[in-house]
């Protein structure tokens, strides 16, 4: 996600708060690698209902075609 320069500096400068903190680690929710990143793990794991459950927060959230089509996978339709 390329914030962990920011996070540290932030951290080493005294100026890292929770909330700051809070909205590094929330950015998370929408970064396309950490998705893929995830999406893939549940797959590789075995994890097809941690699938099934990303696939939809995801679609509801972001235009995200690769999810969807994963999504439709999981349901058969």
């Amino acid at each position: 996600m390329r914030i962990l320069d920011t996070l540290m500096m932030a951290a080493a400068g005294g100026t890292l708060t929770e909330a700051t903190f809070a909205q590094f680690w929330r950015s998370r929710r929408s970064n396309a690698s950490y998705l893929n990143a995830l999406l893939g793990a549940a797959h590789r794991n075995g994890h097809p209902e941690l699938e099934y459950m990303l696939c939809k927060n995801v679609t509801r959230r972001l235009n995200a075609p690769r999810f969807e089509r994963r999504l439709k996978e999981l349901t058969g339709l």
